[in-house]
């Protein structure tokens, strides 16, 4: 067969593919009944729950000079959770951060930023979170009490997270959960204290996070 012909098959199966995908999406999204996702944390399914990297986003806040907020984000990160909504002092929650990808929407800024004055990304590619700690607030949230690795340093960070949800997922049909969660702490004691105090030493992460359940669905 000519190569031309060959780029044409190629190019057809290509647009059939992506008409079937489509085509199952919207049928998904008709029959998707949001009345049926489970709003009470106590009946959600225990197991073992991995991030859905494309529905996840870490945003961090610090003050400037007593103005506006600076907001930046971490484009990868990563998310385990071992849950069992009957008892919360056995869920165990890890959080790995990619620190190199820094974004800030200023493209030379963030790559000072992940360099040797700030978080020194080749030194120190990642930022871990392990929690110690959980415990029930009421209303469907939970504090996680946990350790901060940053840049060699492991200081306390408590975190309050609210859950909002579990359902199949609409295509996969993988049980989902979603959770937000923030927390505040002082980049100082990670040895984060650049321009201090025109940039502020308190900062607020906030995370917006759905979790696939491993295994059986």
């Amino acid at each position: 067969m000519p190569r031309s012909s060959n780029f044409g098959l190629v190019s057809h199966l290509q647009a059939l593919a992506m008409a079937t995908v489509l085509l199952c999406a919207q049928g998904c999204a008709a029959a998707f009944d949001p009345t049926g996702v489970e709003r009470n944390l106590e009946r959600v399914k225990a197991g073992h729950y991995q991030l859905d990297q494309h529905h996840a986003t870490l945003l961090f806040k610090v003050g400037h000079m007593g103005l506006s907020p600076y907001v930046g984000r971490f484009n990868q990160f990563d998310v385990d959770l071992q849950f069992d909504p009957t008892r919360p002092t056995d869920t165990a929650l890890t959080a790995i951060i990619d620190t190199g990808s820094i974004d800030v929407n200023y493209p030379s800024f963030a790559s000072e930023l992940s360099g040797p004055e700030w978080f020194d990304s080749e030194r120190f590619p990642e930022a871990r979170f392990v929690s110690t700690a959980v415990r029930k607030l009421g209303d469907n949230r939970l504090a996680i009490d946990g350790e901060l690795t940053l840049m060699g340093t492991t200081a306390p960070v408590s975190l309050e997270a609210s859950f909002l949800g579990a359902t199949p997922h609409a295509i996969t049909g993988i049980y989902t959960l979603g959770f937000t969660a923030s927390g505040r702490f002082k980049r100082s004691a990670f040895g984060l204290d650049n321009y201090i105090p025109v940039v502020d030493d308190e900062v607020t992460i906030e995370l917006y996070l759905e979790l696939k359940r491993a295994g059986n669905r």
